[in-house]
């Protein structure tokens, strides 16, 4: 499994994906964020120092790409139509 920097890294770089139009780099965005949301503590701390994380941008990162999936899934779902015969066809 992936460290915290590694992740880090791999979601620094699929965050474009909405300029990439990439459905599935907004996919591992929220892949990322779920793991970061699991590996990294909300705060720690060492030798008297500690830091603090702010889960609340993670979330909204996750959040954002979770609409994106949607619109895309929902749009390319409903762009093929087909035409059958019905009771109200008319010809």
């Amino acid at each position: 499994m992936a460290t915290v920097s590694e992740l880090t890294t791999l979601l620094e770089a699929a965050l474009d994906y909405e300029e990439t139009a990439s459905l599935s780099k907004a996919k591992s965005v929220i892949t990322y964020v779920n793991q970061l949301l699991l590996k990294r503590p909300q705060s720690s701390g060492h030798a008297g120092s500690s830091v603090s994380y702010d889960t609340a941008t993670l979330q909204q990162l996750r959040d954002d790409a979770r609409v994106y999936v949607k619109a895309k899934s929902t749009t390319s779902a409903a762009g093929v139509r087909f035409l059958g015969p019905s009771a109200t066809f008319r010809g």
